[in-house]
């Protein structure tokens, strides 16, 4: 699904997009990570929080690995905070590096 698709109405759902990393934020200190996702058309965001983050550095997936400009698929249900929408990955196989 385009990442242009997603509204409102996926609330609550499991959805699964792709595009390319906008921008990276790191918070070391609260193991979190905030990815925005883009598609050209559209943007959302994408929380990594800490039990998902510490799974991937578990798995040797740094919170730094993250770039802007890397292209990744991302399924997690689909929720909104502060007025934007978001996707939440839940598991390490929920994010998908691609070529």
């Amino acid at each position: 699904m385009k990442v242009s698709d997603i509204t409102l109405e996926f609330e609550g759902r499991r959805v699964t997009t792709s595009g390319v990393i906008k921008s990276v934020y790191v918070n070391e200190g609260k193991n979190y990570v905030s990815l925005t996702l883009s598609d050209n058309f559209s943007y959302i965001q994408v929380p990594l929080f800490s039990d998902l983050v510490s799974a991937m550095k578990k798995e040797g997936i740094s919170p730094h690995y993250f770039r802007k400009g890397m292209k990744i698929s991302v399924t997690g249900m689909v929720s909104e905070y502060k007025g934007r929408l978001q996707i939440i990955p839940r598991k390490v196989s929920d994010i998908r590096f691609e070529e």
